[in-house]
């Protein structure tokens, strides 16, 4: 009994220092991300500045078109930057890298000068896949489960409610309908999450495939998803488990309070929490490309 388990505590040793072993990716993620918090800082940074234009160009009737694009414009390169500099910053030491800020903001310039053109390449493309999987999916739901139009349901505001993530908005509309209602919409609800999923799957490599190839979007497009297809249980794992942190994380900050100060407090947090598990997130996924995809002398 004792040598059986001393085989299993070994082996379970062995798959912890294996490459198979997707838990090491995420705590060697979370060391990243706390030792590069300047990044953090910075993509806090621009969303605050991003979300007062976009809110004073709505104030003044601005086009929604133009605010729209200049928004693409400037996540753009942010985008670059930002994936840019988590590429050099898992490539050398973490504390090399954070600690010194002559670092961190000419790799985030030079990831602009590299990778801008590719990512409002990319943008524009997920965009118009994301387009296209939400009519796929429209168009099977609405055959295989119900015509909207015959729920006596605006469509309107069954779509805005599907896509929302107000908790409390969702709830109020379901209770103001009918059972038969009810589980017509969840079941619209259950269609559209697995499809959005499944994209978002399959599209978990593409970022990091564009900044380590550096090839054509269209490629990298390719590849990726011919990458996470074929490793599609670890990957599963990786994307499992990332969802479950996020769903937990996010559910913490949405606990209703009723103190002015812990109000406060969660109002800030639920801005940060959710832009530092962006980023952990992709420090996660960042860590598991390069071990398993990247040799040791192109990872510069």
């Amino acid at each position: 009994m004792i040598e059986r388990v001393a085989v299993f505590c070994k082996n379970l040793l062995d798959w912890f220092k294996s490459d198979r072993c997707f838990v090491r990716y995420f705590i060697d993620a979370f060391k990243y991300a706390n030792n590069n918090l300047l990044l953090l800082s910075l993509l806090i940074t621009v969303v605050f500045v991003v979300s007062m234009y976009v809110l004073i160009s709505t104030i003044r009737g601005v086009n929604p078109i133009i605010t729209m694009g200049i928004v693409i414009l400037l996540m753009g390169a942010v985008a670059s930057g930002l994936f840019y500099s988590i590429k050099k910053c898992i490539t050398i030491k973490a504390e090399e890298f954070s600690h010194d800020i002559k670092n961190v903001f000419p790799t985030f310039y030079a990831g602009i000068g590299k990778y801008y053109l590719s990512f409002l390449g990319m943008f524009f493309m997920f965009f118009v896949f994301a387009t296209l999987v939400i009519m796929g999916t429209f168009m099977i739901a609405n055959s295989l489960i119900c015509d909207v139009s015959e729920l006596g349901i605006d469509p309107n505001i069954f779509f805005q409610i599907l896509s929302s993530t107000d908790t409390s908005a969702i709830n109020t509309f379901i209770a103001s309908l009918s059972l038969e209602q009810q589980s017509y919409f969840r079941a619209w609800n259950r269609m559209f999450f697995f499809s959005t999923h499944i994209f978002t799957f399959l599209l978990m490599l593409w970022i990091p495939e564009q900044i380590y190839t550096k090839k054509n979007i269209f490629v990298t497009l390719f590849t990726s998803v011919k990458k996470v297809i074929k490793d599609i249980p670890n990957l599963l794992c990786i994307f499992l488990t990332m969802s479950f942190l996020n769903v937990v994380l996010t559910a913490f900050v949405l606990v209703p309070v009723h103190n002015q100060l812990l109000l406060f407090v969660f109002s800030i947090l639920s801005m940060i929490i959710p832009l530092y598990l962006l980023l952990y997130d992709f420090y996660t996924l960042f860590l598991y490309y390069q071990a398993k995809y990247v040799e040791t002398d192109d990872r510069g």
